[in-house]
């Protein structure tokens, strides 16, 4: 009898202990995949790899904005979209321009996926691309 207590009160004490861990959040990655640096009529493209753990669909809002040389934000014409992302990785361009005779220098390309009933951030990231 003693040992089918023992055995019960350490698969209980096994199961608590799993419960407890913290779900994992989904998370972002800024990738830039073109010129860097950058100069005139080069091809600037930068991408956001989304990871959704679960096995279900969910929505996430976007939101990337550039931070130029001289501190002026600007925010990209993604954000504020609502996608519907399966679970695992996905993939969302979130800057595709050819490189203009902007100001030189160091550009900070940020994106976050917030949630989109709560306007809470569930993750962000960003990326340094050099304009010459």
């Amino acid at each position: 009898m003693k040992r089918l207590i023992v055995t019960v009160l350490l698969v209980l004490t096994t199961a608590a202990h799993v419960a407890a861990e913290p779900v994992p959040l989904p998370g972002v990655e800024v990738v830039s995949e073109g010129c860097s640096p950058c100069s005139v009529g080069g091809h600037m493209l930068v991408t956001m790899r989304v990871w959704r753990p679960g096995v279900s669909i969910a929505q996430v809002e976007v939101r990337a904005s550039v931070r130029a040389p001289d501190g002026v934000t600007l925010r990209l014409p993604v954000s504020g979209t609502v996608l519907t992302l399966p679970s695992g990785l996905s993939s969302v361009t979130i800057l595709d321009a050819t490189v203009g005779s902007e100001t030189s220098g160091v550009y900070l390309i940020e994106g976050s996926i917030l949630n989109p009933d709560t306007g809470v951030t569930l993750d962000r990231r960003s990326v340094s691309v050099v304009k010459e």
